[in-house]
């Protein structure tokens, strides 16, 4: 974070005084335009001239002298402020790069230039003026009776003007820049990375399902607003989450509900008949008392069978102790008592120890699994139920088949309660999709797949018979 900080700020603070030097060079440029083309100038230059003409006239016989008096011409020609002190376009530093230039040539011919060996052709003006003849080349044109004076002016465009800096000027900027941005990035860069790692520990938490933590942040900036948005979304999260454990709470209870009032509570009520007329009748028929006493024990387990099955479901520290396999070992004996039907669980050491350490998933999964088989044995007359729950943990297969009758899927008057139940949970699991196959005379297979990410994915029902 730190190295990518000061990156960005270096290369920003370079783009940044890049424009600036080049901006400031560009109004140096208009600056200069703006002298060299007024007129003011222009009368400045002409009296200057008249009062050297005299002194150059004198020197030119002798060229050192000659130059010397261009440069005294050249003092009085650009007076103090009438070109930038600093930078590309002082006079000093056009004289350094040879873009400024002045040549004097007398009625003979004889002259001088400055600096010495500059090109500029005196002889050949013949109209005072200044002359644009093409971007930012400029000449000034002189004359005072057969005298002529010319001065040769070029500017740098704005990016020609930063590279032809001094290297010391590059140098100190940039060691400017990358002390600036050190102090910089050694400030801002902590600061900065407390506060994304406390919005990194806040989400990691809430995707471990902890929606209690909250990002903590209380500067009013982007990043802020940014923390607080998301607190409030983990609180819309946490409410819907709280909503739909309540909704799942108030379907299990009123499951839980509907199989007692068809399982337990008519039992409960069959057992009350056959203890009234043991009560009753039973003195005068030994016969009919042995009878009534029999099926009154028979009602008596499979209530106790009913209430172990309600009890086992409550229950969900089970399933994280033993795990889905030997909680099905227990279940669905007591679902299948007395029925004849034979039964299979197949499940591996590695899946149910994947899957224990996902109780809220097994549940559903167990749940799914006691309702095919409770299916198998109430409407297949089956003779065999196989269970088998195989795959890792980047996806799971529940199957549940039997050999009984098996039905039309299509048949919407056999699509009972017990399918819609399991339809539900098996949308409710990660990645979830529920698929049962079944025909009359060919048996039915429930397939569950799942995974333990959570995920929408559709549901399949799929018609025929069971592979």
């Amino acid at each position: 974070m730190f190295l990518r900080f000061f990156i960005a700020m270096f290369l920003a603070s370079t783009v940044g005084m890049t424009a600036f030097g080049a901006g400031l060079h560009y109004l140096d440029n208009r600056r200069t335009r703006a002298t060299l083309a007024s007129e003011e100038f222009m009368d400045h230059a002409r009296q200057a001239f008249d009062a050297a003409a005299p002194l150059l006239r004198f020197a030119a016989a002798n060229p050192a002298t000659c130059e010397d008096a261009l440069r005294l011409f050249m003092s009085d020609l650009f007076p103090q402020g009438s070109l930038p002190n600093t930078g590309a376009n002082a006079l000093r530093q056009l004289l350094a790069d040879g873009r400024a230039a002045f040549s004097y040539a007398n009625a003979d011919g004889v002259g001088c230039s400055y600096p010495h060996g500059a090109k500029v052709d005196a002889s050949a003006a013949r109209v005072d003026g200044v002359a644009q003849p093409a971007k930012r080349n400029y000449q000034v044109l002189l004359g005072a009776g057969g005298d002529r004076l010319a001065l040769r002016l070029r500017l740098h465009g704005p990016l020609g003007a930063l590279a032809h800096s001094p290297t010391s000027a590059w140098t100190v900027g940039f060691s400017l820049i990358v002390v600036l941005n050190l102090a910089c990035a050694a400030t801002l860069v902590p600061l900065l990375v407390r506060r994304i790692r406390r919005a990194q520990r806040a989400a990691r938490a809430w995707t471990q399902g902890d929606t209690r933590m909250r990002i903590v942040d209380t500067i009013n900036d982007e990043f802020g607003d940014l923390a607080r948005s998301f607190n409030r979304l983990a609180d819309s999260f946490a409410e819907v989450i709280r909503v739909k454990q309540h909704l799942a709470a108030a379907d299990e209870r009123n499951r839980l509900a509907r199989e007692l009032h068809d399982t337990a509570k008519q039992r409960a009520f069959a057992l009350s008949l056959q203890l009234t007329a043991l009560k009753s009748k039973a003195a005068q028929d030994p016969e009919r008392r042995e009878r009534i006493v029999a099926t009154s024990v028979t009602l008596v387990r499979q209530l106790q069978s009913d209430l172990a099955g309600v009890i086992q479901r409550l229950s969900g520290s089970t399933l994280a102790e033993a795990g889905v396999r030997a909680v099905l070992a227990e279940e669905v004996p007591a679902l299948l008592d007395g029925s004849g039907i034979g039964w299979t669980v197949d499940i591996a050491d590695d899946v149910d120890a994947a899957l224990r350490e996902a109780p809220e998933i097994s549940q559903q999964v167990l749940l799914i699994a006691i309702e095919a088989v409770a299916n198998a044995r109430e409407h297949a007359r089956a003779r065999r139920v196989a269970i088998a729950l195989a795959g890792d943990p980047s996806g799971f297969v529940l199957d549940v088949s039997d050999d009984g009758e098996g039905f039309d899927v299509r048949n919407p008057a056999r699509v009972g309660m017990g399918l819609v139940n399991m339809r539900a949970r098996a949308r409710a699991l990660p990645h979830g999709a529920f698929e049962i196959a079944s025909a009359p005379t060919s048996g039915t297979r429930v397939s569950v797949t799942f995974r333990l990410a959570h995920a929408a994915t559709p549901e399949r029902t799929k018609e025929g018979a069971p592979a």
